[in-house]
């Protein structure tokens, strides 16, 4: 064989081991398993923010091959003269494109407008996480297979803050939300729970932001106590999509309350308020994404129609706010805030 008849053979050979190489790649990466998951909201939300750092945590230590892609209905930032249902038709063309062997639905805006609609497909699993209505309000009966984490507001970890800084007063409480699937789910459980000595007096889900500072400048004043439901997607005018920043809200919400605010949302302390007990968006993703690897390593296994809770809540506080107001909180609670790194000067 002449030199150069060589060095073709072995250009040859190495041309044939790199097509082969890619040929294996691309088979290999369409034949992995594909995770969607689809979140309510956008990516400059912190709430979405945390929910992907409880997907990335279980991600990390997963030794299962597996493709996960995510998109965003992006409703915390619709422009006004967005039809939903276009917007809807586009999240299900690329649902069909990915194909995904499983759909992670995130909060009941997106159970509600996208997820629904796929459940008894035998080709795609649907999971929920951070859902707050009735599982069955979307169709996720027993017979679906339809499976999931429910979010439960911390509402005994708040009572029994109260109960800590009021050991005997019988305190007054008001309730402020969005008129939207979440905020009617939240004040539903709000409305549901045993607040032992303590009555909820005013309540109000608005469709606003004029009626939020309607309520909170109005009914809310003679209270003890104002509970501050999800404030993510509160219409800045009547007839607008345009929402008000959160920022705004809490903001206006901290300078002209009469009673003390106390948030349902991380977010809310984050923009500038004093005190919240939320439920953990970490755990909620956590949870929800290590159902959907158990469900693709065993996908001839049923998931289980019945729905687990989060158990987490997290404790935010901002020094300056409640200290301008008065209030003190237990230690316990000021250090749970720090270990958690949501402890605010």
């Amino acid at each position: 064989m002449t030199p150069h008849s060589s060095r073709l053979l072995r250009q040859t050979l190495v041309a044939v081991f790199l097509v082969t190489s890619l040929l294996l790649l691309t088979i290999f990466n369409a034949t992995k398993p594909r995770i969607l998951v689809l979140h309510s909201l956008s990516q400059a939300s912190s709430w979405t923010s945390a929910m992907d750092a409880g997907f990335n945590k279980v991600l990390a230590s997963n030794r299962m091959p597996v493709s996960v892609t995510r998109d965003y209905l992006n409703l915390d930032i619709l422009a006004d003269g967005v039809d939903t249902q276009v917007l809807t038709a586009a999240v299900g063309r690329k649902i069909e494109q990915f194909d995904p062997h499983v759909l992670i639905a995130v909060d009941d805006e997106t159970s509600e407008l996208v997820a629904r609609h796929y459940v008894g497909r035998r080709d795609m699993k649907i999971l929920y996480t951070g859902l707050m209505d009735e599982p069955v309000s979307y169709g996720y009966s027993a017979s679906s297979g339809v499976g999931g984490i429910r979010e439960q507001l911390p509402l005994q970890a708040i009572n029994r803050l109260l109960e800590q800084t009021n050991p005997t007063k019988s305190l007054n409480i008001a309730v402020v939300g969005v008129d939207d699937l979440t905020g009617r789910a939240e004040m539903e459980q709000v409305l549901r729970y045993d607040w032992g000595r303590h009555r909820i007096r005013a309540q109000a889900l608005v469709g606003n932001f004029e009626a939020w500072r309607a309520f909170v400048s109005g009914p809310a004043r003679g209270a003890d106590i104002l509970l501050v439901l999800t404030t993510d997607k509160i219409p800045a005018v009547p007839g607008s999509r345009r929402m008000a920043p959160e920022a705004d809200v809490t903001a206006w919400t901290e300078q002209h309350a009469v009673p003390l605010p106390i948030g349902v949302r991380a977010s809310y302390v984050r923009f500038g308020g004093g005190l919240a007990v939320s439920s953990s968006p970490t755990e909620l993703g956590a949870k929800a994404m290590e159902m959907a690897l158990r469900q693709l390593a065993n996908p001839e296994q049923r998931p289980s129609a019945s729905s687990q809770v989060n158990s987490s809540y997290d404790i935010s506080m901002r020094r300056s706010a409640w200290v301008r107001r008065g209030f003190k909180p237990p230690e316990i609670y000021l250090e749970a805030a720090r270990a958690a790194g949501q402890l605010y000067p």
